[in-house]
Parts: C-alpha cells; structure tokens; sequence
C-alpha cells in the first residue's frame, strides 16, 4: 500500500465510522418501533378477545375480521424486531426475542386454524340469519291473512270502519255511507293486503340477499387474509432460526 492509499483510507475511517454510526441508530429505531407495535397488538387482542362469547357464531366471526383486519400491526413489528438478527442485542432482549420468535409460529398456526372456523360460522350465521327473517316474513303475514279472513266476514260498514281501526291504527275512520262505498273500500282493502304481502316478500329476499352478499364476501376476504398472513408468519419465523440456536 503507497503512502498515498494510506492517506486516501485514513481520510475515509471517520466517513465510515459516522455511517456505521447511522446504521447503528437506524437498526435501533426499527426495533424500537417494532416493539412499540407489537405492544399495541397486544393491547388491541385484549379488546378483540374480552368479554368472550365462545360457541357464539356471530362473535367468533367478528373476533376472526377483527384479527385480520389488524395482521398488518404484527407483520410490520416483527419485521421490524428480527432486523439486523443478533446484532446489537441488549441482554434484556434474549428472552423477551425467544418468545416472540415463538409467539410468530403460534399466531401463524391460529391463523390458519381460524380459517376453516370462519367459513364454518359465516354458514352458521347465515342459517341463523334465514331463520330470523323467516319468523319475521311469517308473523307480518299472518298478520295481513288474518285481516284478509275479517275482510271476508265483514257485512256492514259498521264492521268495515271497526276493521280499519283495528288495522290502520285510524283514531277516526272513514265514515261508510252507502254499500257501494263499502264494496269499494273492501276491494281496494283487499288489494292493499295482496300488495303489502307482495312487498314483505321482495324486501325481505332484498334485505337477506345483500345480507348473505356482505357475509359471503367478508368471509372470503378475511379467509384469504388468514391464509396469507399465516403462510408468511411461518416464514419469518422460518427465516429467523438463529433465535433458537444461538444463546447471544
């Protein structure tokens, strides 16, 4: 080496030792930010998982979104953590690492269980859902049959206006004079029950066909999102073996 690369190289010693520097402050900050998240995933299981509602569909589906919906949180801190590997570890850090390392590969593997539960109660939740609007159709019809069998009973406009305001809730009802008008207002009377029936029915098939939609597309949603972030859960755990090998 000529005495002109040694000067070149000693001129370059605090270049790289000011960079080193960075690197050092750069590392501690990603974990320091990784720690931080994973501290608020945690705090955010507590909300998700209290007060638990085991064997209730509707909870565990919702407790299964709202994993999903906040994986992105444990994906970025554990990234953020394992950086750098065994470098600058502190010593407060060895077994506080080796539990996150296996939190990782339990997280993934709930995951992935949660996947096959989901599907399981999205079908669940939907029966129960056609239940529910199967009572619902059926007391307002039975309804409006048995105001269609007194319509078929009623002779007098006396019983017509009693009819009315037992099922328009009408404080004073129209005031029948003539049979005409009473042959009149039972056939429109008829045609209003035969329309409200014909209503119920569409806007319940309407109102459960979206339901059904939003529940089918939430489970895919969230299903795929279970899969992948436990596939690549695994992975991070996979690539970061030197936790359980090396002792620091």
């Amino acid at each position: 080496m000529t005495p002109l690369d040694k000067e070149i190289l000693i001129e370059q010693i605090p270049l790289l030792w000011k960079s080193n520097n960075n690197i050092v402050r750069s590392i501690l900050t990603f974990r320091l930010v990784g720690y931080c998240l994973l501290l608020l995933f945690i705090l955010e299981l507590g909300i998700i998982f209290i007060p638990p509602d085991l064997m209730n569909p509707a909870w565990e589906f919702k407790v299964f979104g709202d994993l999903v919906e906040r994986i992105a949180i444990p994906l970025i801190s554990l990234c953020c953590i394992f950086y750098g590997e065994d470098n600058l570890r502190s010593k407060w850090e060895r077994l506080f690492l080796k539990l996150t390392y296996w939190f990782t590969l339990l997280f993934a593997i709930f995951l992935l269980l949660l996947t096959p539960l989901g599907i399981v109660n999205s079908i669940r939740i939907d029966r129960q859902n056609t239940q529910i609007y199967t009572t619902q159709i059926e007391q307002q019809i039975n309804q409006l049959k048995q105001a269609q069998a007194q319509l078929a009973q009623v002779k007098t406009p006396v019983e017509m206006e009693e009819l009315l305001r037992l099922t328009q809730n009408q404080v004073e009802p129209l005031k029948i004079q003539t049979s005409q008008q009473l042959e009149d207002i039972k056939i429109k009377f008829s045609q209003y029950i035969t329309a409200s029936i014909n209503q119920i029915n569409a806007t319940t098939k309407k109102a459960q066909a979206n339901q059904r939609l939003s529940l089918i597309k939430n489970t895919i949603k969230w299903s795929i999102g279970a899969l992948v972030s436990g596939m690549w859960l695994i992975c991070i755990w996979s690539r970061n073996h030197w936790i359980r090998q090396r002792l620091f």
